[in-house]
């Protein structure tokens, strides 16, 4: 995340991240004899974040941003009857999401520091679609309810988790820290 203060106090900061996470589960169990399938979500967002004290060795923080995301993935699918396996790719699909988090930062120096923090992310709250394929074993991620056909894989899907996030802050244009923790 790469953050700039919108003013000279600099509690208002311009939020600019990229991001990736992949997601792996069994259908129904680790070693699951139906298969497994897995995502990989490749992520790039703009923000805004409220820092509390900005001038202070400790920082507390909320922030906001909207994502760009580029969803892809494949599935391994057994079918026990036929003792087969049918692999399936998800061709990358672009969503639009959110997220949210708060944290703390603590400077060390006016130039390095650490932040510690918690997020909620829905990485495909807009432009879900249940798309038909030409190719079977080669389908558009397929995330919106639709009705009106039965479309394999089709159907309500959100990609929403949790992160918990520890990083090294770096600090550019800083001169002082208004409050130190006397030694």
């Amino acid at each position: 995340i790469g953050k700039i203060p919108l003013h000279k106090k600099g509690n208002v900061r311009l939020n600019i991240s990229g991001g990736f996470n992949r997601f792996e589960s069994a259908f129904l169990e680790k070693e699951s004899k139906y298969g497994s399938v897995s995502y990989n979500v490749f992520s790039f967002g703009a923000g805004l974040e409220n820092s509390f004290n900005p001038s202070f060795r400790l920082k507390p923080y909320i922030a906001g941003e909207f994502q760009a995301n580029i969803i892809s993935g494949k599935a391994n699918i057994n079918n026990v009857t036929a003792n087969t396996t049918r692999n399936v790719k998800f061709k990358n699909s672009f969503r639009i999401g959110f997220n949210v988090y708060g944290g703390l930062e603590y400077m060390f120096t006016t130039k390095v520091g650490m932040n510690f923090g918690l997020k909620f992310t829905n990485s495909n709250q807009i432009l879900k679609q249940t798309k038909t394929s030409d190719d079977p074993n080669v389908v558009p991620l397929r995330d919106k309810k639709d009705d009106t056909a039965l479309i394999e894989f089709g159907g309500f899907k959100n990609f929403i988790f949790t992160s918990i996030y520890f990083g090294v802050n770096f600090y550019f244009g800083v001169t002082d820290i208004v409050y130190r923790f006397n030694k």
